[in-house]
């Protein structure tokens, strides 16, 4: 299993071993790292810039509890765990 499916099993937000982000990134780039989703977006428009403005925002006025959606564990076989 890669890291990333297995971050992601357990609701950790995680990117990794994305080919060809080294050569396309320049220096100065903006870019917007969403491990939830699993997306880096490279030179995001300004419409991709303030939906992830505003998606910050409401997610750092959650109470603390909150931030993080509640997952069922279960094993790659499908067993449940508690």
């Amino acid at each position: 299993m890669k890291r990333e499916e297995n971050n992601k099993n357990f609701g950790i937000p995680a990117i990794g071993g994305i080919k060809g982000l080294k050569t396309s990134v320049k220096s100065g780039d903006k870019m917007i790292i969403d491990g939830i989703s699993g997306l880096v977006i490279i030179r995001p428009c300004p419409g991709t810039l303030r939906k992830y403005n505003n998606l910050e925002k409401r997610l750092k006025n959650l109470p603390a509890g909150k931030k993080y959606r509640p997952i069922a564990m279960r094993t790659n076989d499908g067993t449940s765990g508690r």
